[in-house]
């Protein structure tokens, strides 16, 4: 194991510099590819897991085949968790819509909000494929178009290109968190935030094509898509006391009124998901947990406001419409404050509009250059807490096949209706937990 370790540092090392290379792909018609890309492809896939100093090394110097890889990669990290709580459920979901006739599986899926899934659900059972290919799926396009974010900005803004700020820029803005995307909520969180980049910062509207699979996926971003609409309308352009005043009001909103507000809403909006605004997952399953998690949960959230916190600070550096978007995303977040799962899920949707916004700001200075390092090392301990908040799920996985497994024989694995029925309840809870 160590001697394969070896050879991924000792390949790192040797193509830091690489020149081109020609490879002979069709007769009479050669495509230039660097020796990193080629050698870190074929490591890949050999032993995926030894690939990962060189891909990263790859994104850090913002070449686009190392983003491929990386979210190819997280994607083979999506086959291998288990399914366990929401994946159960879409794993039971998928159990039943395999083998349906076309019809009936529309009656059937006719019935959920949201349509993305079991439309890929019932595809992967057509072609007789195990359902952890979804997971697969989800990650890999959620962290695909992450790092095309990423590349754009970057593009535009030579003050990130510049070594060791190439690399705080990839640390604060590219999530190395396993299960990101899986999650049909936060993989319609990059779908929006990219249709949004590209309707606001590129000026193009077939970015709202991109909205609305977010709202295909999950039927809550309608709320985030209307906020856009408005932004669009020039709401929300308010200075920077207007912002700090409307954030201290909104702590101060009723839940009541927060509940009529959405009852105005032209759709059934509050009955679909009134146990997020009035029940148990508004802040009553709070109660279950352990101080552990409620700890995870809180320096989870105080890192997300430490980024809106250096937005604030540094607010006046943007044209007022780019402030905007920003704004109506935090407007959002500070009127959900007192449904806390809502409330998470809005976090992570403006931050990353803070990131987008921070990035395309930076220039060079020694006070921005001080922020960036701060939330750097932030999102470094963001990523460790998430990971440490999946231990349980991690310890009864197969992810230690990573170690040994090409990419290939991980493409293949699945977690059987065994394997479920011996590790998962049937409301998707762990059955064995030691800790």
């Amino acid at each position: 194991m160590f001697y394969l370790q070896k050879i991924s540092y000792t390949l790192l090392l040797r193509f830091r510099n690489t020149e081109k290379m020609v490879i002979n792909v069709i007769p009479q018609k050669r495509c230039l590819i660097s020796k990193r890309c080629f050698y870190t492809t074929v490591l890949f896939l050999i032993f995926p897991l030894y690939s990962v100093p060189l891909i990263i090394y790859g994104m850090w110097k913002y070449e686009k085949w190392a983003f491929v890889l990386w979210a190819f990669f997280m994607g083979l990290v999506g086959i291998l968790v288990p399914p366990t709580g929401d994946f159960y459920r879409y794993t039971m979901d998928y159990e039943l819509y395999k083998g349906l006739e076309w019809g009936d599986f529309l009656l059937l899926a006719g019935l959920k909000n949201e349509l993305m899934l079991p439309l890929i659900s019932y595809g992967i059972g057509e072609l007789g494929l195990h359902f952890d290919l979804s997971r697969f799926l989800y990650n890999f396009l959620g962290y695909y178009l992450l790092g095309l974010l990423y590349l754009d900005i970057v593009k535009h803004n030579p003050n990130l290109q510049r070594g060791k700020i190439a690399l705080y820029a990839l640390g604060f803005f590219v999530s190395f968190n396993l299960t990101t995307f899986c999650y049909r909520y936060f993989l319609s969180a990059i779908l929006f935030v990219y249709g949004a980049y590209y309707v606001v910062y590129k000026e193009r509207k077939a970015g709202w094509g991109l909205v609305a699979l977010a709202i295909f996926n999950h039927f809550s971003y309608i709320i985030q898509a209307l906020a856009l609409l408005f932004q669009q309308m020039h709401f929300f352009r308010f200075g920077r006391k207007t912002v700090i005043f409307l954030i201290v009001v909104s702590l101060f909103v009723d839940t009541s009124f927060i509940v009529s507000l959405f009852s105005a809403l032209p759709f059934d909006f509050v009955s679909h998901y009134m146990a997020y605004l009035d029940g148990h997952w508004a802040g009553d399953f709070l109660e279950e947990r352990s101080l552990r998690y409620k700890i995870n949960m809180f320096v989870g959230n105080a890192i997300q406001y430490v980024c809106m916190l250096v937005y604030i600070i540094l607010y006046y550096r943007s044209a007022p419409k780019y402030n905007s978007l920003v704004n109506s995303m935090l407007f959002l977040t500070f009127l959900s404050t007192p449904f806390v799962t809502i409330n998470g899920r809005f976090i992570i949707v403006m931050t990353y509009f803070v990131k987008i916004h921070l990035l395309k700001i930076f220039d060079g200075s020694r006070q921005m250059l001080k922020y960036l390092k701060i939330m750097f090392w932030l999102m470094m301990l963001s990523n460790l807490m998430g990971l440490w908040g999946q231990r349980r799920q991690l310890a009864i996985s197969d992810v230690t096949m990573m170690l040994c497994s090409s990419s290939f024989q991980v493409l293949r694995h699945t977690y059987d209706s065994n394997w479920i029925e011996n590790n998962v309840s049937e409301d998707g809870d762990l059955i064995q937990i030691d800790f």
